[in-house]
């Protein structure tokens, strides 16, 4: 199996060569957001940069600067088409499906029983892409879902600072598996993007499972009995 960096090396080609066929791009690089979406902006950036993705950048006050029909808008990914943030993007996503051939949202979180959020989410030409299991099945079924590890993990200064060699891997015997999700593409893989593939959050590299009953404040220790279908979607580290 592919180490972790090449995996998410083969998630960017993918990636890549699905936003170069949906050219010419326009990428928002600022929108408002706190700390942990300035680095999820960078990571993008890095993304770009780093598959040679040609976009305009644009603030979101410029999204909306008239009508684009042969452009896609991409937007970054982030938190703000669920429950609790959905005050702005659901509805600049609505109205940019209006202006431009193709909108596409980078790895989010979605809670699709928002109204707002379903609107959004249900417009034929709105490509959403999930950055963990729970988000992917709630909008599965509109039919243009993805799922794929989140643009953080693309900054570059996460790479930059890794060490040099890898800590000693316990031997193959005394090692049990403890993800929903433990196949990986070994080849870039083809688009949309197998949703049997590893997922890790912007916190880190999964590292197991919570059991469907263990709170997430609680350490998530597998039971002695633990098995893939007695455990939750959402891998964390």
């Amino acid at each position: 199996m592919a180490a972790f960096p090449e995996r998410l090396d083969l998630y960017g080609q993918a990636l890549a060569r699905w936003l170069h066929e949906r050219g010419p791009l326009r990428l928002i690089v600022r929108m408002p957001g706190n700390i942990g979406d300035a680095l999820i902006w960078r990571g993008t950036a890095d993304l770009f940069e780093r598959h040679r993705i040609d976009a305009e950048r644009i603030d979101h006050r410029q999204a909306l600067d008239g009508p684009h029909p042969d452009t896609t808008l991409v937007i970054p990914g982030s938190g703000a088409l669920t429950r609790l943030w959905h005050e702005w993007l659901p509805e600049l996503i609505e109205r940019a499906a209006a202006q431009y051939r193709q909108v596409v949202v980078l790895a989010s979180d979605y809670d699709p029983d928002v109204p707002v959020v379903a609107r959004a989410l249900a417009l034929p030409n709105v490509w959403a892409i999930a950055r963990q299991p729970l988000s992917y099945a709630a909008i599965r079924p509109f039919g243009r879902a993805v799922l794929m590890p989140d643009p953080a993990l693309w900054c570059r200064r996460f790479h930059l600072a890794a060490p040099a060699s890898s800590p000693p891997v316990p031997p193959k015997s005394t090692r049990k598996s403890r993800c929903c999700w433990p196949c990986a593409p070994t080849a870039a893989p083809a688009w949309p993007i197998c949703p049997c593939a590893p997922i890790h959050s912007a916190t880190g590299i999964s590292r197991g499972c919570p059991p469907i009953s263990t709170p997430s404040s609680t350490p998530l220790t597998p039971p002695p009995t633990w098995s893939p279908t007695a455990c939750t979607l959402r891998c964390r580290r």
